[in-house]
């Protein structure tokens, strides 16, 4: 009952602090943001005319190959593009376009197909030469409709079938012209599909590249949330936190706690529990809202963004104990707050350095590397610190192989997929930064522990 207590009192000093209101109110507009934006599928018409470039140039160098046709460039035109059946979704219906490759040859500099003139300033007759004619022509022959149909069928990889068919060019011009037919996608649901997201329930369009369901959901909650919104809340929180210790151990409140039957350990991590209760009311509420809002929104429901909340809580708990060290040795919250900032900045570097010159291509690097005192002292330091980059880049690869097994129907892809995760994020285990980082939580809450426990109030 009495741990009970003063577990009621410092949730009740939480709750008193009155930038925790301003920091509820910064989540809550957060996840108003969210649920506000909305996600229109994408027509198939923007999906198919970048991949077109692709595929002009696999034929313009297919062109430049051969001595008949070298020197000739083609230039992809799309007109007449047409959904076959409005009612259904994008990625369910086929479509119809015509495709008109305009031949152009090379003349130095004056190339046409990377620097286009307008047409009052083109030289009179587009082909000068009987050698470019006849190059022109080659070229023409070549773009046979089995040709550019093998060609558009390896560049639109998302197409299930593609079927092409001649179609008349405008009389005198060097263009080679296609009816092209795009029957069905390998899509099966929307979650697979590329999208827009609308800001304000579509009233603002983003001008961002176009991505997946799944992009779009792993950009928010890793990214958005994960890394610009975690950094604020877990600054916020040490400043609001670091105060809780020197405001216990201040003269008269000491005094009266002391006078508790309660001994001076427990009453320590009970007010370290009370700062990572504090954590947990701010990241489970924005956390679950986001949640709700992006599930709502997109059909993803992405579970792993709910262990964000146990996670950040723990990360938020290797600074809190730093704090409540320095808290207890100084009895000041100005010292705490900027010794806590100090190793939140040598941790994300420890994290990203040892990844950039130690753990990317360690099985690759030379032996008298590996042995080097430098190589093994830093990796060591890594070992034995709190892995809090490790365990960022652990959260985003649970985030992604949700958001794989939920959008991903074809079990072959699914697992690849998830293969070619294990290889990316192979070199980090939960265990192993569990381990490291709770021994140094334990480390320093004890340490706290045994000086407030041993020091004369």
């Amino acid at each position: 009952m009495k741990i009970l207590a003063i577990l009621k009192d410092s949730l009740r000093e939480t709750l008193d602090v009155k930038l925790f209101y301003v920091l509820a109110g910064i989540s809550v507009l957060a996840i108003l943001f969210v649920a506000s934006t909305t996600y229109r599928p994408e027509p198939m018409e923007p999906q198919v005319k970048p991949l077109l470039g692709f595929v002009t140039f696999a034929i313009i160098n297919d062109f430049q190959s051969k001595a008949e046709t070298r020197g000739v460039f083609a230039r992809p035109e799309v007109s007449d593009f047409e959904q076959l059946d409005p009612a259904r979704e994008p990625w369910e219906s086929d479509h119809r376009f015509t495709l008109t490759f305009d031949l152009r040859t090379e003349r130095g500099n004056d190339n046409p197909f990377f620097h286009p003139k307008p047409a009052q300033e083109q030289p009179e007759g587009r082909v000068r030469t009987e050698k470019d004619k006849q190059a022109v022509e080659a070229a023409k022959a070549k773009l046979a409709p089995d040709y550019v149909r093998r060609v558009l069928k390896d560049g639109l990889f998302f197409v299930k079938e593609v079927e092409v068919a001649p179609a008349a060019a405008a009389a005198g011009e060097d263009k080679a012209a296609f009816e092209v037919t795009l029957k069905g996608t390998t899509f099966k649901s929307r979650k697979e599909w590329f999208h827009k997201p609308r800001l304000f329930f579509g009233a603002l369009e983003v001008p961002v590249p176009l991505m997946t369901l799944a992009a779009i959901t792993q950009f928010v909650g890793d990214w958005i949330i994960g890394g610009f919104g975690t950094s604020v809340i877990m600054f916020l929180s040490i400043i609001m936190t670091a105060s809780f210790l020197p405001t216990m151990l201040g003269k008269g409140t000491i005094d009266l706690l002391l006078a508790k039957p309660i001994s001076r350990t427990a009453l320590l991590l009970d007010k370290f529990l009370g700062g990572l209760l504090f954590m947990i009311l701010n990241t489970a509420f924005i956390m679950v809202g986001i949640w709700l809002a992006l599930g709502f929104q997109t059909g993803l429901w992405t579970h792993a963004l709910l262990l964000c909340v146990p996670i950040y809580t723990f990360q938020f708990a290797i600074f809190y104990s730093v704090s409540a060290l320095i808290a207890v040795l100084t009895r000041s919250a100005i010292v705490a707050i900027l010794g806590t900032v100090v190793l939140w900045v040598l941790l994300f570097a420890l994290g990203w350095t040892h990844w950039v010159f130690i753990e990317r291509g360690r099985d690759a690097k030379p032996q008298e590397t590996t042995q080097h005192w430098a190589y093994v002292g830093y990796d060591a330091a890594h070992t034995v610190l709190p892995r809090y980059k490790d365990i960022d880049w652990l959260t985003t690869r649970a985030i992604k192989e949700d958001l794989i097994r939920q959008t991903l129907s074809d079990e072959a892809d699914r697992e690849k997929a998830i293969k070619d995760l294990d290889k990316e994020y192979g070199a980090y285990s939960w265990r192993g930064s569990l381990i490291a980082s709770g021994t140094f939580i334990a480390l320093m809450v004890g340490l706290a522990c045994l000086r407030f426990a041993t020091k004369d109030y």
